[in-house]
């Protein structure tokens, strides 16, 4: 949501419901946002856009949030689609499930994660289950794509210098496609 909500109608959402004094801060990498106040059980409720102007304003701001979305979630499923149309198989590392279940079961994705907890256990009934990286090494997709692009760098890392994948698999950041 964080494509959405800002510090500035953070803030007022959170005063709006009773919390004094609130602030805001978006991590270093700008994947989450922190809010914070002092609730006032006394203080009167109300909604951030009691007034016209705000609730065109955060109307407006949520159809453009909507749209870039779906402008998004295309780009990324046809691409995808082109790459499964030619028998490559996928792999989606940390995440992208939203993917494969727009794209159906057709064998050729995989998912990926790190934590050894999610391995053989799946993100949604009736997807494969979740891997471990390692087996990359034995079994490798000629595409896998890494579904948290703020954590790129160090999964690559991870993939490439700890693991040693081989280098015939084709590494992206899931906001490149």
């Amino acid at each position: 949501h964080i494509n959405y909500f800002s510090k500035e109608n953070g803030v007022r959402l959170f005063e709006s419901q009773g919390f004094l004094h609130a602030q805001s801060y978006t991590s270093d990498i700008g994947n989450e946002l922190f809010l914070w106040g002092f609730f006032d059980a006394k203080a009167n409720l109300r909604w951030p856009g009691d007034n016209h102007k705000v609730i065109v304003e955060e109307t407006e701001a949520l159809e453009r949030y909507t749209q870039m979305l779906f402008e998004k979630t295309s780009r990324i499923t046809t691409t995808l689609k082109r790459i499964l149309s030619t028998g490559e198989s996928v792999g989606l590392y940390a995440g992208g499930f939203e993917y494969g279940t727009l794209l159906g079961n057709n064998g050729l994705i995989r998912y990926f994660d790190g934590d050894s907890y999610k391995h053989g256990m799946a993100w949604l009934s009736g997807l494969p289950l979740i891997e471990s990286p390692l087996e990359l090494k034995s079994m490798p997709v000629d595409y896998l794509v890494i579904c948290k692009d703020h954590f790129y760098n160090s999964i690559v890392n991870y993939l490439t210098t700890e693991i040693q994948i081989p280098q015939r698999i084709k590494l992206y950041n899931l906001g490149s496609l």
